[in-house]
């Protein structure tokens, strides 16, 4: 009996296993890369939220004294 049709050749395995490598590395390079966009999209979100904070603080606070109104100018 022959097992020409049972058993891939062996050169056909090698490339078999060498692809199913690198396509594990390459998944877990792909997990990192995420992960590090993630982080990034964080910190960006971050900075990006406390910079609009101190912004509009200060414009609030500029439009609060141009408006302001002596309180006893009323009376």
């Amino acid at each position: 009996m022959r097992r020409d049709y049972d058993e891939p050749p062996r050169s056909q395995a090698g490339l078999r296993a060498a692809a199913s490598v690198m396509d594990f590395l390459g998944v877990m390079g792909c997990t990192v890369l995420i992960l590090a966009l993630m982080a990034l999209m964080t910190a960006l979100f971050s900075w990006l939220q406390n910079d609009l904070t101190v912004t509009f603080s200060g414009i609030g606070q500029n439009i609060n004294e141009a408006v302001m109104i002596d309180s006893n100018a009323n009376r």
